[in-house]
């Protein structure tokens, strides 16, 4: 493998999200792993990927990153792949309105997806990043992790984990050349807030958040950026 060569493995890399950056750090010359649930959507990511880079031939791998076994297999097929593992970006989540009035069924469906498999990826991805020396787990959480909302508790608990998860892995892995950096987004125009009442042309774009990962992993190795806080410009409150 080339010294010079750069692997990202992306969870939730069909959505909004993820599938920007994606296509993005293909065309940036990463090498990609792709986790996602659809394998239709997963296929025609990986397809839509090899005709903006002919060369990235992405390792893709249909799962769900909330089953541990899934988590470590990814990782596993990612490092026989490619021999390292550079990027970890955590795109997975859900979001679903309600407070207490909503069931523990609902409540439990957020943690699991926004929480546990970010969990998940970070447990089975640290081990190869502190082997290396070197890494960068970049995860999607939320404005709604920094600032609740009445109309979001369960949703809002889930991104407040995953800071504090992240603040924990940047306190222990900074030290030991590995980055962790959690992106708290308020409103980002993807499928996945489809029935929001924000306007949709005020909302941050997929291409932001792409272009923040790219700030993010051109930055030098003693440079750390614990979080990003992004808001829309007119829901500053």
């Amino acid at each position: 493998m080339s010294e010079d060569l750069r692997v990202a493995l992306i969870t939730g890399a069909t959505g909004g999200i993820g599938k920007e950056v994606s296509i993005g750090l293909a065309c940036d010359g990463y090498m990609l792993s792709l986790a996602a649930r659809s394998k239709s959507r997963l296929e025609t990511l990986a397809d839509e990927i090899n005709t903006v880079h002919d060369k990235s031939n992405p390792l893709v791998s249909i799962g769900d990153v909330t089953v541990p076994e899934y988590a470590e297999q990814i990782v596993e097929e990612t490092i026989k792949r490619f021999g390292r593992l550079d990027l970890l970006f955590n795109a997975i989540g859900i979001h679903k309105m309600g407070n207490w009035k909503i069931t523990p069924t609902v409540f439990e469906e957020q943690m699991s997806a926004n929480v546990s498999g970010v969990f998940n990826m970070v447990r089975a991805a640290v081990p190869q990043m502190i082997k290396q020396g070197s890494g960068h787990i970049i995860t999607v959480a939320s404005r709604r992790g920094k600032i609740a909302s009445a109309e979001e508790g369960a949703y809002s608990a889930s991104k407040y984990a995953v800071v504090g998860m992240n603040e924990a892995l940047y306190k222990e892995l900074a030290p030991r050349g590995v980055k962790a950096t959690v992106i708290c987004p308020g409103w980002v125009d993807t499928p996945m807030v489809k029935d929001v009442s924000f306007p949709k042309h005020e909302m941050i774009s997929a291409f932001d958040i792409l272009q923040t990962v790219r700030f993010l992993t051109k930055l030098s190795p003693a440079a750390c950026i614990k979080e990003v806080l992004i808001e829309p410009r007119s829901d500053i409150s």
